[in-house]
């Protein structure tokens, strides 16, 4: 899905980010694009790409939230590497890159939710512990699974869902056994996931009670910490 829809960007010209004058022509652009490009194919193929790149700017199917996601993440990751090259460039400011990753906000969570099938996950910010706490108590005879994250925020999935959970399906169908998995985590939202893994890593901005189930304490985040654990462990492994 990623790949067609760059294919029509890349005929259509592609629109900065933050160009605000030049997406007011993107869509015309990218339609035009689209039709020209995918009408050279059989009639079935063409049907089938439209229906891809349709897909992922209607950005309603789990799948293309996804897609929308990691379209979103890699220039974060990029400028990261290049100490914000681009952005300087271009003077894009704090307030427009957190601006354009924030979140949509909604009149009424209830009307919200008819709107969609199904959530694959909920994530409720408070804006004190002792408020997540309070909604806790209403919810928590709900058949769900209930993770406290970060200072105030609450996670709520279907019942049995966890990181643990899909961490040991994937081992599964990999034929991985899970004494070979590492995990790296730093939120409580890890705690069962890492309490599973065959070698466990606490990021150094982890809680204590994280740290305490782990094998191993890594530099934090802002000091490449996953980076330093994933060579420390590859070079023990080596070593045997």
């Amino acid at each position: 899905m990623c790949l067609i829809h760059d294919i029509v960007e890349i005929d259509a010209g592609d629109t900065y980010a933050y160009d605000e004058e030049r997406k007011k022509s993107q869509r015309e652009r990218e339609n035009a694009a689209k039709e020209r490009i995918f009408s050279l194919l059989p009639d079935d193929q063409r049907d089938e790409l439209m229906s891809l790149f349709d897909e992922f700017e209607a950005n309603e199917t789990a799948e293309a939230r996804f897609a929308h996601a990691m379209d979103n993440l890699q220039p974060l990751i990029l400028n990261d590497s290049n100490d914000g090259g681009d952005w300087k460039e271009h003077n894009v400011t704090a307030d427009k890159v957190y601006g354009r990753q924030g979140m949509t906000i909604v009149d009424d969570l209830r009307e919200e939710m008819k709107n969609h099938e199904a959530f694959l996950k909920a994530n409720v910010h408070f804006h004190t512990s002792e408020e997540r706490q309070e909604c806790y108590e209403k919810l928590k005879r709900l058949p769900m699974t209930f993770v406290f994250s970060e200072v105030s925020t609450i996670e709520m999935m279907a019942l049995g869902v966890s990181k643990a959970s899909g961490l040991e399906m994937l081992s599964k169908c990999l034929g991985i056994p899970m004494a070979m998995v590492m995990e790296i985590g730093d939120g409580n939202n890890d705690y069962d996931m890492l309490s599973k893994a065959g070698i466990a890593v606490a990021m150094g901005n982890a809680g204590d009670r994280l740290k305490s189930i782990c094998d191993y304490v890594t530099e934090d985040n802002d000091h490449n910490g996953a980076g330093k654990a994933l060579r420390h462990v590859c070079h023990l492994s080596n070593s045997l």
